[in-house]
C-alpha cells in the first residue's frame, strides 16, 4: 500500500518542532508572551525591568534593563511606590509595543507581557536595504530598542550596512544609539560594527574613554582601550597610583603594575617601612613575594638597612623571619644575610 501523503499542515508542524529542538532558547516567534518583574530603587530613581520567559524544556530565558519612567506609558513612579494595585501599561518602540498586565506597589511589580510587532517597521528596514526581520528578530530588536534612529546613525557614521542579524546582536550586546553617538563624539568611528560590539563587550564605554582622557591618556586606539580595560586599568586605579606618588605613567607601565599586583596598598606599605621604590623595583619586589609583612618581620629582628635586592635574595632562598630568628637564637648572635642564605641552602634547620 503506498504511503499516504502527509498534509501540508502536518509537515509545517514537523518543521516547527524541529526548529524548537535545534535551538536551546525558545523563539519568540512561537511565544510572544512572557513574565515580567519590576524593581525600583528610590535613591537612584532607577526602574529595573526584567523580562522572563520559558521554552518548551522549561529553561528560563530572560533579560533585564533599566527603564526610564517616561517610557512606561500608563505607569507612574507613585504607583510603584504606593500600595499594591493592578495596572496596565506599555512600552512603545519602533519595532513594536510591549503590553503589560499585573500588579505594582511597594517598590516592586510583576505580571505578564505580550508583544505586538509593528508591521511598518519591517517595511522601513527593507526601505533602508535590510532584509525583513523574522518575528523572533523583530521581538529582539524591540526588546533591546534597536530603532530606526540607531540604524540611520550607523549609516551617517559611515559604517557598512550590517545584516539584520547583526542589528539583533548589537542590541543584545548593549551597542545602543547613545553608545555609538558617544563613541563617535570621542573620535571612535570604527571599521566595522563588530569592533563596536567587541569594545562594548569589554566594558569600553564613552564614560571610560572620557575618564582616561581626563587623566591624560588620549589618542589611544580601540584595541589599546580594550587591552587597558581587560587588564583592569581603570580611572580609579590611575588616580590611586598618583596619590601614591606616581604622577604620570605610560599606559604600558600601568598595565605592568596592574598585572603584577602592584596596588596602592602595596606601595604605601613598602613606603611606611622606608622603601620608596621605582615602578620597576616595585614590580620586581612584588614578583618575588617581598611583601610589607615579610620586610617588617626582618626589621623586628634588627635587619633595618636591607636593600630591596637583599630582601629578594632572602625571599628567593626561602629565608623567612622565623628562620632568621631561630638561627640567631642558636648562634646567640645575629647572622649576616650571607650566612642566613648559606645555611638555608645547605639545609640547616634551627
Amino acid at each position: 500500500m503506498p504511503h499516504a501523503i502527509r498534509p501540508l499542515r502536518s509537515i509545517a508542524s514537523t518543521f516547527a518542532i524541529m526548529a524548537i529542538a535545534l535551538a536551546p532558547i525558545a523563539s519568540h516567534a512561537q511565544q510572544e508572551r512572557g513574565d515580567w518583574k519590576l524593581y525600583y530603587e528610590a535613591e537612584k530613581q532607577r526602574i529595573q525591568l526584567n523580562f522572563e520567559d520559558f521554552d518548551y524544556r522549561q529553561w528560563q530565558v530572560g533579560t533585564s534593563f533599566s527603564a526610564n519612567s517616561r517610557t512606561l506609558d500608563g505607569l507612574s513612579v507613585s504607583q510603584i511606590e504606593g500600595p499594591t494595585s493592578q495596572v496596565r501599561f506599555r512600552i512603545r518602540r519602533d519595532a513594536g509595543t510591549f503590553n503589560f498586565e499585573g500588579s505594582v506597589g511597594n517598590m516592586r511589580g510583576r505580571g505578564t507581557f505580550e508583544f505586538n510587532p509593528n508591521p511598518s517597521f519591517r517595511d522601513e528596514l527593507a526601505r533602508r536595504g535590510y532584509s525583513r526581520p523574522s518575528e523572533s528578530q523583530q521581538f529582539h530588536l524591540a526588546l533591546h530598542d534597536v530603532n530606526l534612529a540607531f540604524i540611520d546613525e550607523l549609516r551617517a557614521q559611515g559604517y557598512s550596512r550590517p545584516t539584520t542579524s547583526d542589528l539583533v546582536r548589537m542590541g543584545q550586546h548593549g551597542v545602543t544609539y547613545d553608545y555609538i553617538r558617544g563613541m563617535a563624539a570621542l573620535g571612535y568611528k570604527l571599521d566595522h560594527v563588530d569592533d563596536l560590539v567587541n569594545m562594548r563587550d569589554h566594558g569600553v564605554t564613552p564614560a571610560y574613554v572620557s575618564a582616561l582622557r581626563d587623566a591624560g591618556y588620549t589618542k589611544l586606539s580601540a584595541r589599546r582601550l580594550v587591552e587597558l580595560r581587560d587588564h583592569g586599568v581603570t580611572p580609579d586605579f590611575i588616580a590611586s597610583l598618583r596619590s601614591a606618588g606616581f604622577e604620570r605613567m605610560s599606559d604600558d607601565e600601568l598595565v605592568r603594575m596592574r598585572d603584577h599586583g602592584v596596588t596602592p596598598g602595596y606601595i604605601s606599605g613598602m613606603k611606611a617601612l622606608g622603601y620608596n621604590l621605582s615602578a620597576e623595583e616595585l614590580v620586581g619586589a612584588r614578583d618575588h613575594g617581598v611583601t610589607a609583612s615579610f620586610v617588617e618581620g626582618f626589621q623586628k629582628l634588627g635587619y633595618r638597612d636591607l636593600t630591596i635586592d637583599q630582601l629578594i635574595q632572602l625571599r628567593d632562598h626561602g629565608v623567612t623571619a622565623s628562620y632568621a630568628a631561630r638561627a640567631r637564637d642558636r648562634a646567640r648572635s645575629r647572622p649576616s644575610i650571607t650566612e642566613l642564605i648559606r645555611a638555608r641552602d645547605r639545609g640547616y634547620d634551627f
